[in-house]
Parts: structure tokens; C-alpha cells; sequence
């Protein structure tokens, strides 16, 4: 009986990882390139970039 619980238990974990993997494929689509590769960037859509206020240290540790 422990092993039947534990089995689905782990299916269902599994499906689980599965579904979100997909779903966040589909909101933000990963492309993994090898370290060092040149690749070309083609942009089809703009977007606006809007500035964020950052606060940077100084040497006197006072931002």
C-alpha cells in the first residue's frame, strides 16, 4: 500500500514539473545556446523600456 502511494505520489509530481515547465515556456520561451557561440538577435516587436530609479553606493558606503 506504501509503495501504491508513494508511486502516484511521484506521478503526479512529475506531471505536475511538467505542466509548469510547459506554461512557462509558453509566457517566456527559453533558448539555450552553448557558452561562447555568436548568435544573431532578430527583433520583430518594439516595446518601451522605462527608466528604473536606482540608488548606487559611494565609497563611503551611503547611497
Amino acid at each position: 500500500m506504501k509503495t501504491g502511494i508513494g508511486g502516484g505520489t511521484g506521478e503526479a509530481g512529475r506531471l505536475l514539473a511538467e505542466y509548469y515547465l510547459k506554461l512557462a515556456e509558453e509566457v517566456f520561451p527559453v533558448i539555450e545556446v552553448d557558452a561562447g557561440r555568436r548568435v544573431d538577435v532578430i527583433i520583430t516587436e518594439g516595446t518601451e523600456l522605462a527608466p528604473r530609479k536606482t540608488t548606487y553606493a559611494t565609497r563611503e558606503g551611503k547611497g
